[in-house]
């Protein structure tokens, strides 16, 4: 296996008041699922680094300082938003690029630890007012398209052999 796969996600912050975001893969292979969901598949990689960029972020608001990195992130499995600090799917690495590019690691382990649920925590400058954006995820541990195909493929193959080989059988014995 290879070292983590790094990927970038583009976070906009369109508004505070209704607050109004958004999370879009920029890297390939970062695919939506239909609760618009960001799917990680390792594609033979020792998990992800990845690095969440704020995109012309409006009020000033940055990820958290390096102090404060446990607040920039939290992430929880299952399908409830976490409400608290938690760690259970993201560990947060570092914060660069004037605070506005947040890195964490996904380990995305085997097997599949499936749905999980993620806030990204930013604040203004004041460093105490926090918005909590919430997008999910879903983690797919090793799996690659690639392997889901030649899985089936290899299965049904299998398949027609071990009908094959009866059908000669029979033929034989009859």
């Amino acid at each position: 296996m290879s070292g983590p796969r790094d990927v970038h996600i583009n976070v906009h912050l369109d508004s505070v008041k209704p607050l109004r975001f958004s999370v879009q893969p920029v890297s390939k292979g970062l695919p939506k699922g239909p609760e618009d969901e960001i799917i990680f598949r390792n594609e033979g990689h020792d998990g992800f680094n990845i690095h969440f960029d704020l995109k012309d972020p409006i009020e000033g608001y940055v990820f958290p300082e390096r102090e404060d990195l446990h607040e920039a992130v939290w992430s929880k499995l299952g399908k409830q938003c976490p409400t608290s600090a938690a760690s259970d799917v993201f560990t947060p690495l570092r914060v660069e690029n004037n605070r506005k590019t947040l890195v964490v690691y996904n380990k995305n382990p085997c097997p599949k630890q499936g749905r999980f649920c993620y806030t990204l925590r930013v604040t203004n400058d004041d460093g105490k007012t926090y918005l909590d954006l919430d997008p999910g995820g879903d983690n797919q541990n090793g799996e690659s398209r690639f392997n889901t195909s030649f899985a089936l493929a290899f299965a049904g193959g299998a398949l027609v052999g071990c009908l094959a080989t009866l059908g000669t059988q029979a033929l034989l014995e009859g």
